[in-house]
């Protein structure tokens, strides 16, 4: 018996036209290409839903936090997106704001006098663990201040 050849159906895509999946392609054809815009399906709509919701959110907080309820239907919010960003004729340049890299906090090790840092902590009646954190965020200060408290300490021994 002679094996029946299949015969292969033309793949359907599962993306629409001129839009190739990417955050960055959709934010353009949004603000840019409202004939595409209009083509895309609403799966595509409602998959950057999250990102469209927080770029607007630079501009428009009040809008996005009302448009980031549970159960909003996401291609829905995505098209009331679209009225508001058809006032823009190209993509807006706060859409692509680059944050700051978050500075370190050095963790300074810092021994003080056991009884300058009884008096410290009893001055300000604060745990240790609040004196590890103000020496993270303020280091000159605390150690400025217990230097004198030791100081004060030493004074009174002689």
């Amino acid at each position: 018996m002679a094996k029946k050849e299949k015969k292969e159906k033309p793949k359907k895509s599962k993306v629409s036209t001129g839009y190739d999946g990417t955050l960055f392609s959709f934010i353009k054809i949004f603000f840019t290409e409202l004939d595409v815009y209009n083509n895309l399906k609403q799966y595509d709509k409602g998959k950057n839903r999250f990102m469209l919701n927080r770029f607007m959110a630079i501009n428009f907080p009040n809008m996005a936090n009302r448009f980031n309820l549970n159960g909003t239907n996401p291609a829905n919010v995505v098209d009331s997106w679209h009225i508001v960003a058809q006032r823009y004729t190209r993509v807006p340049s706060w859409i692509y704001t680059k944050l700051d890299k978050q500075t370190k906090v050095n963790n300074i090790k810092y021994d003080p006098h056991p009884d300058a840092l009884k008096i410290y902590l009893n001055k300000y009646q604060i745990s240790q663990r609040d004196f590890r954190e103000a020496l993270k965020f303020n280091p000159d200060a605390v150690m400025d201040e217990i230097k004198y408290i030791e100081k004060q300490i030493t004074a009174d021994e002689r």
